[in-house]
């Protein structure tokens, strides 16, 4: 569900997948989005032996998204802070899945850290920090009764802080016309 850059950090996301299957050996990694680093993904997946176990769907419209989100059981997102390059402002996927009701793991980057109550509507993990995303889906992976709670709670917050109405009466009072 991004763009296959740099600043994204899927590599990242990939070799944590690497560690996952060691324990869920039938565990898929969908990657949604396209981009200038899909070539050097795919040849990581190929180099780490785990192509049967990782799909790359390219850039697909928003209902497919939508779709893949409610058959997930987690959405991880690995993003890291590149010198010039700026960081992730704000992560519309992360609060789309969370609005789907799924447990996130992203990390420490941007507006994530006051998006995610960690441990409550999904997980942080810093940046590289791979053995801790590995932990954390492992972990949620290993008790749905868990992993349910988190992402309902995820969804309560997404439903409480970024509706329509919401942004609107945001909107409305920047523009000092509530």
């Amino acid at each position: 569900m991004s763009r296959l850059i740099l600043q994204k950090g899927v590599d990242l996301s990939i070799r944590s997948f690497s560690r996952i299957l060691l324990k869920y050996p039938n565990a898929r990694l969908e990657i949604v989005g396209d981009g200038p680093c899909r070539s050097q993904l795919e040849k990581l997946v190929a180099d780490l032996g785990i192509g049967g176990s990782v799909i790359f769907f390219g850039s697909r419209p928003h209902e497919f998204v939508l779709e893949r989100l409610g058959r997930a059981s987690a959405l991880v997102q690995h993003c890291i802070t590149l010198p010039g390059q700026g960081i992730e402002s704000f992560g519309l996927s992360v609060v789309e899945a969370m609005g789907a009701g799924l447990p996130v793991v992203v990390t420490k980057h941007g507006a994530f850290a006051e998006l995610i109550a960690d441990g409550q509507t999904g997980f942080l993990v810093g940046e590289g920090d791979i053995e801790a995303m590995t932990d954390r889906v492992v972990g949620l992976l290993a008790d749905p009764i868990r992993a349910r709670a988190i992402g309902d709670a995820a969804r309560k917050y997404v439903l409480a802080h970024f509706t329509q109405r919401h942004a609107s009466e945001r909107l409305r009072s920047v523009l000092g016309l509530t």
